[in-house]
């Protein structure tokens, strides 16, 4: 959920994608694969966790006008690998930054494995934190690589649907 400053919701997303039997004997998932927040210019589309596992879902968000698609999570520590692959996919196939963020530790029966990451929207890493203790992953999010990325791969402009 986000608040503006007088404490009102403005924006309010729900997991669209349960994992397995863990979180669908608990939660109910979202209806809507694209929520976007707006923050000082940029919009942020909206995911948790097992989202990013879906094409479909980081590429709504791009189409409703996301410029970075951020996705906290938990996986599971050895995990991590499938989150980098995903993460470079959603960027880069939407030509968007794309945002993982992973804690370090947690419970014994499940540990996560950190591994924040940034992606430029050209798929490539800019920033990437480590697996042993938990950092503050600073990246420069430039405007204008969404249009020079935007110039040579046009995916989203080009983007069909249906048959």
């Amino acid at each position: 959920m986000a608040f503006d400053p007088t404490g009102t919701v403005t924006v309010v997303y729900d997991k669209r994608h349960l994992w397995h039997a863990d979180e669908r004997g608990l939660f109910t998932p979202g209806g809507r694969d694209a929520v976007v927040l707006a923050v000082g210019g940029w919009r942020l589309g909206l995911g948790i966790c097992y989202d990013i596992s879906f094409p479909e879902h980081g590429r709504a968000a791009a189409l409703a006008g996301a410029h970075v698609y951020v996705c906290p999570s938990a996986f599971a520590a050895g995990n991590e690998h499938r989150a980098e692959i995903y993460l470079a996919a959603r960027a880069l196939e939407n030509t968007v930054y794309a945002l993982f963020v992973n804690p370090v530790g947690g419970p014994p029966h499940r540990l996560c494995g950190g591994r924040t990451a940034v992606h430029g929207p050209d798929g490539r890493a800019i920033g990437r934190a480590g697996t042993s203790r938990e950092e503050i992953l600073l990246a420069d999010l430039r405007p204008g690589a969404l249009a020079e990325v935007r110039g040579f791969l046009r995916m989203l402009e080009e983007h069909r649907t249906g048959t």
